[in-house]
């Protein structure tokens, strides 16, 4: 037998090093491919519908059959704001992939890392639509709710340390039946809370409630609402709770709303909160809040020719009520929707994600806060074009203005308001867009708002989560350290997908010693979305620093409200479940709109 040389011996070795090699690196790529497979969708269970992959960036697997036809869905689309719809306007579109890079993946120095608000059941489920309250007996509890593509279609997270680590569960785990979307919730001021989960078949919202802070869970009670509904608690009586939602079996989609005494238990009739309002205009996207008083302020969107879009005009609205929803006076307020305007999404703005147009839809709706210490100065942010250039942005063959996260106040009940004034630092005329801003005011005055902000990426494509507060009522907006300007608080930018949610969320801690908690859409885990948040302490009022770039607004008069009379509560008991535990673990200012004549509508039966 010929003996091998060494040289002929190290060649062989070589080749069998190279060929072990290259199997394990194609064993890696077939089991990394599996397991992104897996993250991503899910498995398919008995029961379940397959989800089309080209959307499945948008709905997870949902146990429950869409109640809506195609046909329903081609015309009411851009009207209602709930997951059927987001789902059958992303099959219009092809689905965007994420074009995150490493070189996004930068810490910021001010804030601390991100925390992944999801975990267990609702680990990578396809989160957005986020609401987050902290509760105002321990700053350390706060909860957090948000789609999740699950049973009951919402996520209820939990934290009692700040924000810094999280418990979630589908809310199908405290009795509520496999529903859709819409989530919200809110503390009262002795520390209950109420969650609200929207379900399209029937069309209701369920109630859940908890006296120690998430822990457990009563209920479910309910009222019928066909859309977008959200839910506020009286600061002087934590069982009178308000429930706010569109009420689209009126003759045109109409403001509407339920109230409680017993702590959500069981509820009035329905009555009517926003003015008369003829098709083809109609009302959306309610937001109410409870003043220290018990006098109602509810923001909402008017618009007025779904057939054409948010071309043919958007008004934000603010309704009041000073004796506990039996009547209303309203003020409009004209301004900008933002981003781009297409006729089939019905009033609302689109953003592209994508050079290929792909989009998401948006809402320029208001926010409201209210000084704790004075109910008659009112707050309101949104996401507007009011102050950029005319017809300059330009997405999925509409046009429209981009868009800032502006603030504006009203000393006198809502009655007449300030002009707008950008919180966004960014320069004027930079062609960045802002989006579904939040607002959560402390007891000491002091106003916090977050939001989505494209301003680091040269395409305005991906956002990061960005925050400013205010120690004098929006004149001035500062940073963290005290100086004026905003926060990046998110550690990367993320690639929106084409259904981020209707809401993103904000929360500050307790009496003002606990932290300030944005909730946002972040998709560096998944491109279906994730919950996330980034916990930081407020600093203390202090002295404000003299504005230098930051225009001070002026009030303008608007028109004068009347009264719209609604219908007398009368209540209907619920069944109420045992509760359930969880595991521990410098613009110029636009002009006015001229007062239009409302007229008093009947008493509803």
């Amino acid at each position: 037998m010929k003996k091998k040389s060494a040289s002929q011996s190290a060649f062989f070795k070589l080749r069998v090093l190279v060929g072990v090699l290259l199997c394990f690196a194609a064993v890696t790529i077939v089991v990394l491919a599996q397991n992104r497979n897996a993250s991503q969708s899910g498995p398919a269970t008995a029961g379940q519908p397959i989800v089309r992959a080209e959307y499945r960036s948008v709905m997870q697997v949902f146990p429950k059959q869409n109640p809506y036809t195609e046909a329903w869905l081609a015309a009411n689309h851009g009207l209602y704001d709930n997951i059927w719809t987001a789902e059958y306007e992303t099959r219009l579109q092809q689905a965007a992939e994420p074009v995150l890079s490493d070189l996004l993946n930068v810490l910021t120095p001010n804030y601390g890392p991100d925390v992944r608000m999801s975990n267990g059941n609702v680990l990578g489920s396809n989160q957005n639509e986020f609401q987050i309250d902290v509760n105002p007996t321990n700053s350390l509890n706060a909860i957090g709710t948000s789609n999740d593509g699950q049973t009951a279609g919402v996520g209820i997270f939990r934290t009692t340390d700040g924000g810094l680590t999280w418990t979630s569960r589908d809310a199908s785990f405290y009795g509520v039946q496999a529903a859709c979307c819409d989530p919200g919730n809110a503390f009262g001021t002795d520390g209950k809370a109420y969650a609200i989960i929207l379900d399209t078949s029937p069309a209701a919202t369920y109630i859940l409630r908890s006296t120690d802070g998430g822990g457990t869970w009563a209920g479910p009670s309910q009222v019928s609402t066909p859309d977008r509904p959200n839910v506020a608690v009286d600061p002087t009586n934590s069982n009178i709770v308000y429930i706010t939602f569109t009420d689209f079996n009126q003759p045109a989609g109409r403001i509407a709303g339920y109230k409680s005494t017993d702590g959500g238990v069981t509820w009035g009739s329905e009555f009517l909160i926003g003015d008369p309002i003829a098709a083809p205009g109609y009302q959306q996207s309610s937001q109410p809040r409870v003043a220290s008083n018990g006098w109602i302020y509810v923001g909402y969107q008017e618009y007025n020719d779904q057939n054409v879009g948010c071309a043919a005009g958007v008004r934000n609205e603010v309704a009041r009520s000073t004796d506990g929803g039996a009547t209303w006076t309203i003020t409009e307020l004209t301004i900008v929707q933002g981003g781009a305007c297409v006729s089939t999404q019905a009033g609302r703005g689109i953003f592209c994600i994508n050079g290929a147009g792909n989009s998401f839809r948006s809402r320029s709706h208001p926010i409201i806060g209210v000084k704790p210490s004075d109910p008659t100065h009112v707050y309101m942010v949104y996401s507007g074009g009011d102050l950029e250039p005319t017809g300059t942005y330009s997405c999925g063959g509409g046009t429209g203005n981009h868009s800032d996260t502006l603030f504006r106040k009203s000393t006198d009940s809502g009655a007449t308001w300030s002009a707008p004034v950008k919180i966004n630092s960014d320069p004027d005329g930079a062609n960045k867009d802002q989006y579904y801003p939040w607002m959560s005011v402390l007891p000491n005055g002091q106003i916090w708002v977050g939001w989505n902000d494209r301003r680091d990426d040269a395409n305005d494509f991906l956002s990061k989560w960005y925050q400013a507060h205010s120690n004098d009522e929006g004149t001035t907006w500062l940073d963290i350290n005290g100086a004026p300007g905003n926060d990046v608080v998110a550690d990367v930018q993320t690639q929106p997908s084409t259904f981020i949610g209707d809401y993103h969320g904000l929360g500050v801690g307790g009496q003002g010693n606990g932290n300030v908690l944005g909730m946002w859409f972040d998709s560096r885990n998944s491109s279906s979305g994730d919950a996330y948040t980034d916990p930081q302490v407020p600093p203390p009022l202090g002295p404000t620093p003299t504005p230098t770039a930051t225009a001070t607004a002026t009030a303008t008069a608007t028109p004068t409200a009347t009264a719209t009379a609604t219908a007398t509560a009368t209540a209907t008991a619920t069944a109420t479940p045992t509760p359930t535990s969880t595991p521990r673990p410098t613009p110029t200012p636009r002009s006015q709109p001229t007062p239009r004549p409302r007229p008093t509508p009947p008493p509803r039966p």
